[in-house]
Parts: structure tokens; C-alpha cells; sequence
């Protein structure tokens, strides 16, 4: 079953997409999509997760479904989150509450999963809801924002990462390794030697330059994937 999930804040409708192979309520792993928005990539990875017995939910950060299709659209869309990182708890609270009364999804056991912003936003998660049970930042921005509501992250945090990603600096990723330890995280760093920014996203080469780094390594995204089951096999058993 696929499904679109409206929701409003506002005068603006939010659309999640979510999808299951089970009739009975299952786990769910919100998928959190890249700057361009809640695209085909996105849904795709909603159906993988489906493929492995959890509910596929790809999340509508922009509202409306809305997808850019340039580096300045795309820029103009997640430049307000970065001004202000608590919108995305306001843009995705009402989706958790929501969540707790469709029957065919598990409130009790909710994973995420983001890619490049949506790596960042899957962090924030859990620096700010004790509830997630785990997330995975893959590609993402990993810079912590100033204040977060957790002194103790209790999700498990795994974070996927290119070797050759020109997008964050190295004292970027060492800042994030001290602050998964001091906030008791249990927390993974793995890295992909030959892979840049972006490297799951087929389409990578369509938005930006090559000053970005932003290359499609279908290897990596190969055992990006694998892993990613490993890890929402252990924490929403």
C-alpha cells in the first residue's frame, strides 16, 4: 500500500508519503529528503524500507510536495532551517502525532533515516526527542545546532560519510564525534573512501557544480543501504 499522509501548519499542507507491505502495524522509518525536497528519490527510499517489513514514510519538509529543480530553489528552501534549526521539530511534531493514531503504523518504534540536509535534520531529531529509537545521517551536515533539548541523546546514531565530501570540513566531523561522546550517544562514524557529497542520489550531477562534490557512487549507496537495514534491524526489533 502507498499512501500520502496530509497534514496541516497553518495555512500550509504537508504531505507525507508513506508505504507498507504488511497488514498489520509495523515499525516505522521516516525518510527525510535532500535540499531539492520531497522528491522520487525520496519516495524510492520509502519503498525500500517497506521492501524490508517497516513502514517507508518520506517526510514533506517544504510542504505542498514541493520539489526544486535548481541550486538557488533549493537554497531558498533549507536556508530558513539553517537560520533557525528548531523548524524542523515544528515542521515534523505534528507528523509524530499523527502517526500515533493510523493504525498501521507503530508510534512506539520510529527510526530515520536523511539525506545531505536531511542528514541534518535526523540528528536534530535526536538531539531534541528522546522517543526515536534510532537515526542515520547519511551524507549530512553534521554541525550541532546551538541549543537542543537533550543533554543525553538517547536514539542511536549511525552517520554515513564521504571520504571525499568537499561539503564538510574535517573540524566539522571531529565536533560531532565529541558531542555524540559527550552527550553518551551510542553512536557510529563509518566512512566511504572514494565517495563525495551526495554519493546515493542518482541524480546528483543535475544541481550544482563540481565545486560541490556532488557525485553518485553507486558502491557506496550498495553498502549504504546494507547497513542501514543492519542498524534499523537492531534498533525497531
Amino acid at each position: 500500500m502507498e499512501k500520502e499522509i496530509h497534514y496541516a501548519i497553518g495555512e500550509k499542507e504537508y504531505i507525507a508519503f508513506g508505504v507498507t507491505k504488511a497488514k498489520e502495524k509495523r515499525p516505522v522509518v521516516l525518510v527525510f529528503h535532500a535540499f531539492e525536497g520531497r522528491n522520487e528519490v525520496a519516495k524510492d527510499y520509502a519503498r525500500y524500507f517497506a521492501s524490508l517489513g517497516y513502514v517507508g514514510l518520506a517526510v514533506d519538509l517544504f510542504g505542498e510536495k514541493k520539489v526544486e529543480q535548481t541550486l538557488e530553489g533549493c537554497m531558498s528552501q533549507i536556508t530558513p532551517f539553517f537560520e533557525d534549526r528548531n523548524l524542523v521539530i515544528e515542521r515534523i511534531d505534528p507528523l509524530l502525532e499523527l502517526i500515533k493514531g493510523i493504525d498501521w503504523m507503530d508510534a512506539d518504534h520510529i527510526g530515520a533515516i536523511g539525506f545531505c540536509f536531511g542528514g541534518m535534520c535526523v540528528l536534530d531529531l535526536a538531539r531534541n526527542y528522546s522517543h526515536i529509537k534510532g537515526v542515520i545521517s547519511v551524507h549530512g551536515i553534521l554541525q550541532a545546532p546551538e541549543k537542543t533539548c537533550l543533554d543525553k541523546i538517547n536514539s542511536k546514531v549511525l552517520a554515513l560519510h564521504g571520504y571525499k565530501d568537499p561539503q564538510i570540513p574535517e573540524s566539522q566531523i571531529k565536533a560531532f564525534c565529541k558531542e555524540m561522546d559527550k552527550k553518551q550517544a551510542d553512536w557510529q562514524l563509518h566512512y566511504y573512501g572514494n565517495a563525495k557529497h551526495a554519493f546515493t542520489d542518482p541524480k546528483a550531477f543535475e544541481i550544482g557544480d563540481k565545486k560541490m562534490g556532488r557525485e553518485y557512487n553507486e558502491q557506496a549507496t550498495n553498502r549504504a543501504k546494507k547497513i542501514a537495514k543492519v542498524f534499523f534491524d537492531e534498533v525497531l526489533s
